[in-house]
């Protein structure tokens, strides 16, 4: 690579250099292949030249590499090992804090290494106690240097430089400065370490890069000036506008995202929790932007703020990114992403700073290995990691700025190979894009997602298969899918052929029916098992359609994960043109709950849908509505389970921040069914208490603005008996959140608080069934404040 070619030769000569290139270019081989070969070259003079008496005082350090951090300084070990044979590779040591101290001073005493890498906490302590000797280490190489200039390290990189080479022998110390933002004034701040360094700038010339500083800083000079002026200008005395300048002004001096005051924990230190700040340093915005591997694509995803973890999931699978970096900037989000994707089935991990050393090398190793899909990180990794098949980066919360974007970005598209960075951006954030593009010089281009992967043909069958039911329903009786699945035949063709006459669904050319399933050539026990269960008769819930029976047999069987999956198979089914599949999702989620009442499954598979949004959930909303009164109407017991578990399943699905499709859901239900809609009020009501009372605000209030919403609907279009049971049963738990809630969506934009004709005519209507129940004192006290004007 370029770089290597223009810096191999400089440094060989002993030269000071500066190199500056885009991330992952091949910054670190550039200065480690004539580093390591000076190192194994000078060591090994040096102990040929040895006697008996002065074999105690032989094998000086020759290379001390600094890293602002563990990850970093580890990955540069890992590295240079790599590029020695077995037995020379204990001649490169590391020295990062957080790792034993004692195995350190031990492995430099047993081993006298050539090579140390190490953070400036750890190498500057092992100095100070005499374990790492320096003064005569002829070369010092610091690894992101712009960092290493951050406020924190002042002490011990001080230390570092001025003991470092201090004897050197011949021309001195030579210093070898590297960062893919190696701006004018991190070399004018290095002068005193590394003086008249060649530059070697890849992807930018030093002209180039100076007349891009000095615009950057006249910005910033003029935005201070007016920052100052402000701050003169405020409300207070002089001395007052004094002391907020001077503030002004301080602020100003610090690093635009640095670390803080100097005063800031050290990296090294065992309590250090880096938090947002990691990728903090000197660099500017001009030379962030150059930093980014030109060959990069840059997208932007619109989702809400309330959707964003599911936007990133169905991105994922949409691309058919195998490795992503997920960035967020608050440590606790971080956790909750994780604990979400991994809810829906996604091998998924997070690297921040309350990590061990171990637990972070652990992670890395996994992720570079392919056993995560998805590794959230906070910006402790957004600088000098090296994981070459990252596909691409996804900002699931907008970096601060144009630098900690380039930073980010500069995870992917390594060496030479292709990346993709997506931000996904709420409605209030388009204006953050904007500013990223004019400052960047990219193109950030929107993008849409629909569904978990790009819609094609085949996308159900791609969904089915992918779900991996253990365990099918055939005219209703269960059948072990395992021995048909291990025979080549998928989910998809097994879902087909459950019902005869029923959904085909394309394979290749054409549908699968149980017939030509038992020419597939199975394996004698498979066909027995099969024919067996084909020839039983019915006794599942009643269905349209064979999806919907064998959905409704994995939902009352399976898991939370394996629901999730089954709404997302439909939703691309429905996507792929089979528009009757949201119908035949509802239809599982009812014949499900009918079997078994409320479930963590069905609660999961309709939280799903709603998610999916568009016609897909409409369509299932109004389906959920429909087949429930269906059930309901039949009476018996598999009815009387039903109106628990739609309101567990509806409660949850509020929690989620889908108000808006339960408050559809359920007035379709309340004005659709007269059997079921005073027992889905109760059922409703109860739910809400419940959660108000475990102390589950968030779910009760959500949940009480919905049931107010279907509510106000189920009396506009005419269900008054419906809405006289929901406006009974929500107030008939007493006082709570979910009442609270309630009462004020009622309210919501009515003149003077005045609910409607409708409303009130519902109220009246509830205020006899509270007669006849003996409460309507309590009633209507509880119910006063929403119907005082009635």
């Amino acid at each position: 690579m370029e770089i290597q070619r223009e810096s191999v030769p400089a440094i060989l000569a002993g030269e000071n250099a500066a190199l500056r290139c885009h991330t992952g270019s091949g910054k670190t081989l550039a200065y480690l292949l004539p580093a390591l070969s000076l190192a194994v070259s000078r060591a090994e003079a040096e102990w040929e030249g040895v006697t008996r008496k002065t074999a105690a005082q032989a094998g000086t350090v020759q290379v001390i590499v600094v890293a602002p951090s563990r990850e970093l300084a580890m990955q540069i070990v890992r590295v240079a090992q790599g590029l020695l044979p077995e037995t020379a590779r204990r001649g490169v040591q590391q020295a990062i804090g957080g790792a034993n101290i004692w195995r350190q001073r031990e492995a430099l005493k047993t081993f006298k290494p050539f090579m140390v890498v190490g953070t400036p906490g750890r190498l500057a302590e092992l100095s100070r106690e005499g374990a790492l000797t320096t003064h005569r280490t002829p070369l010092l190489i610091l690894d992101e240097v712009d960092q290493l200039l951050a406020p924190q390290f002042r002490e011990e990189m001080v230390r570092l430089c001025e003991h470092t080479g201090k004897k050197a022998p011949g021309a001195g110390r030579q210093t070898v400065l590297v960062s893919a933002t190696l701006t004018p004034r991190v070399l004018a701040m290095c002068e005193p370490w590394c003086k008249a360094p060649r530059q070697v700038f890849v992807g930018v010339s030093p002209a180039v890069a100076a007349e891009t500083e000095a615009e950057a800083a006249a910005q910033a000079a003029a935005a201070h000036q007016q920052r100052l002026a402000a701050a003169r200008a405020a409300g207070g005395d002089a001395d007052g506008a004094d002391g907020e300048a001077q503030q002004a002004e301080r602020a100003e001096r610090r690093p635009s995202w640095g670390w803080g005051d100097a005063k800031s924990p050290s990296a090294d230190a065992a309590d250090y929790n880096p938090g947002t700040s990691s990728a903090g340093g000197l660099g500017s915005e001009a030379g962030a932007a150059a930093s980014m591997p030109p060959h990069l694509n840059h997208h932007y995803i619109a989702a809400p703020h309330q959707h964003k973890v599911d936007t990133l999931r169905r991105s994922i699978h949409a691309m058919g990114v195998q490795r992503a970096l997920v960035f967020m900037n608050f440590q606790q989000r971080l956790k909750d992403t994780e604990a979400k994707l991994a809810a829906r089935n996604m091998s998924v991990a997070s690297l921040h700073g309350e990590l061990t050393k171990v637990q972070r090398q652990s992670t890395l190793q996994k992720f570079r290995r392919g056993d995560y899909q998805a590794l959230i990180v906070s910006d402790v990794a957004a600088r000098g990691l090296d994981i070459p098949d990252c596909d691409a980066v996804f900002h699931l919360e907008l970096p601060t700025d144009a630098a900690h974007y380039a930073h980010r970005a500069g995870r992917t598209g390594r060496a030479g190979r292709p990346g993709t960075v997506v931000s996904l951006v709420a409605g209030g954030e388009r204006h953050v894009i904007d500013k990223l593009q004019r400052r960047l010089g990219v193109n950030i281009s929107e993008v849409q997602v629909r569904g978990g992967r790009q819609p094609n043909q085949n996308a159900f069958v791609d969904a089915l298969e992918d779900l991996g039911a253990q365990q099918l329903a055939l005219h209703g009786q269960p059948i072990a899918a395992a021995p048909l699945l291990e025979a080549g035949v998928g989910a998809a063709a097994l879902l087909s052929a459950s019902l005869p006459g029923g959904l085909r669904v394309r394979i290749g050319g054409g549908g699968v029916t149980p017939s030509g399933l038992l020419g597939l050539g199975l394996p004698p026990q498979a066909e027995e098992e099969y024919a067996g269960a084909a020839a039983a008769p019915p006794s599942a819930p009643p269905s349209s359609s064979p999806f919907a029976a064998s959905a409704a047999l994995l939902l009352t069987t399976g898991n939370a994960s394996d629901a999730v999956a089954l709404a997302d198979a439909a939703a691309h089914a429905f996507m792929s043109g089979h528009t009757q599949a949201a119908a035949e999702l509802a239809q599982a989620v009812v014949a499900s709950m009918a079997l078994q009442g409320p479930g963590e499954a069905t609660s999961a598979a309709v939280v799903e849908a709603f998610l999916f949004g568009g016609d897909f959930a409409s369509s299932f909303s109004a389906a959920l509505a429909a087949a429930a009164a269906n059930l309901a109407a039949g009476a018996g017991a598999q009815a009387a389970a039903l109106p628990a578990a739609l309101a567990e399943a509806l409660s949850t699905a509020a929690a989620e921040e889908q108000g808006a499709a339960v408050a559809q859901a359920l007035a379709a239900m309340l004005a659709g069914s007269p059997q079921l809609a005073p027992r889905l009020a109760v059922a409703v009501a109860n739910a809400g208490s419940t959660a108000a009372l475990s102390g589950d605000d968030v779910k009760a209030e959500a949940l009480g603005a919905a049931f107010a919403q279907a509510t106000s609907a189920a009396a506009t279009r005419g269900a008054g008996g419906a809405a006289a049971a929901a406006i009974y049963a929500a107030f008939a738990s007493g006082a709570n959140p979910f009442t609270e809630a309630y009462v004020a969506a009622l309210t919501a934009g009515a003149a003077g608080g005045r609910v409607s004709v409708e409303l009130c005519d519902a109220f009246s209507e509830a205020q006899q069934l509270a007669v006849k129940a003996g409460d309507n004192v309590g009633f209507s006290t509880a119910a006063g404040t929403a119907f005082s004007a009635c």
